[in-house]
């Protein structure tokens, strides 16, 4: 009903105010309630006869009622993500299925039939558990921006699709991807790798902007969600540090220090270690041991201290392209190689 009121007062008020979305589950978990009852009823009563227009279904006392909200919103907030200029014809049957079909928006299938098979983006998957999605995404797709957004920003370019054409950071984009991501998950080879491909294409996309200024928000928290899992990961599985990886932690090192404060809420977190650091070793040691800012003491995985210590001390001294150019692999990886 709020969505109905806010598109009446859009029309009404064109031009003159903007309205921002805001999302908040109806049914965050399970078990809530399990059928309509007569507080949900009357209240549904009650929006029909204050917006007829909106078609409410009054539903019967004992009618199943939908176990969750959560499968409809990732697949709302997939769609934002994706195909932001759909979104409005999403929610709007969305909330058809929710309160004129009486559909149970909980249910994969229902959703799927609500909205039919072909309103749904490619990329938008419906599935009863999503944790292998969220995962790849999380950690391939999430984990390789922001891994290489320092050293982008400190390189001077601009977007996404920039660094994928460029002959070393597009290098660097491929061998972290496939040489350190993928080998540093639990994923199964062949859909983590077939996944990286589609990531490198995404990359490429020339119709999206995607600027890695916007990228770097909060970049410390990003980095301890979506990179510290496969420097973990990495060191469980090959008993050494990424080296790729470990640049990326490095530049972030560099990057932070003079990056403004308003667009990473962690940077308290991180500023107190180069405040007491007195040269780059220190402060590689220093930051790389805070278990509270990681979750984990980073330090005590096997080479990644001395790794990011060495790639700290080279852009310092020499810059990115000299890093890059120091890191082993890289040939592998240049712009005609394999994507």
């Amino acid at each position: 009903m709020a969505a109905g009121r806010r598109r009446s007062l859009e029309r009404e008020l064109a031009g003159k105010v903007q309205f921002d979305r805001r999302a908040f589950l109806l049914l965050p978990g399970k078990g809530q309630r399990p059928t309509y009852d007569e507080y949900v009823v009357s209240h549904r009563v009650r929006a029909a006869d204050m917006m007829p227009e909106l078609g409410f279904a009054i539903p019967k006392v004992g009618q199943k009622y939908p176990s969750s909200s959560v499968p409809a919103q990732l697949v709302a907030a997939a769609v934002q993500d994706e195909h932001p200029d759909r979104l409005e014809a999403m929610e709007d049957q969305l909330f058809g299925a929710m309160f004129r079909d009486l559909r149970d928006i909980s249910d994969p299938a229902e959703l799927r039939a609500a909205f039919g098979i072909d309103v749904f983006p490619e990329s938008v998957i419906i599935a009863p558990d999503i944790g292998f999605y969220r995962e790849r995404k999380v950690r391939l797709l999430n984990g390789a921006h922001t891994a290489t957004a320092p050293l982008a920003l400190l390189a001077g370019v601009r977007t996404v699709r920039e660094v994928a054409e460029h002959p070393r950071l597009g290098a660097f984009l491929r061998h972290i991807l496939f040489e350190e991501i993928v080998p540093a998950t639990d994923l199964p080879a062949g859909a983590a790798l077939a996944f990286a491909g589609t990531v490198i294409d995404r990359f490429r996309n020339p119709w999206l902007d995607h600027e890695w200024r916007v990228i770097a928000a909060n970049q410390t928290a990003k980095l301890r969600l979506r990179v510290v899992p496969s420097l973990t990961g990495f060191a469980r599985n090959r008993g050494i540090a990424p080296q790729g990886l470990a640049l990326g932690l490095a530049a972030y090192l560099r990057w932070v220090r003079s990056h403004p404060a308003g667009d990473d809420a962690d940077r308290p977190l991180i500023e107190r270690h180069w405040r007491t650091a007195t040269a780059p070793q220190g402060l590689a040691a220093s930051a790389l041991a805070d278990a509270d800012l990681w979750g984990v003491n980073l330090a005590e995985l096997p080479g990644l201290l001395e790794a990011t210590t060495r790639w700290l001390l080279l852009l310092e001294r020499d810059g990115v392209d000299a890093a890059l150019e120091a890191l082993p692999g890289m040939s592998e990886h240049a712009a005609t190689g394999w994507t």
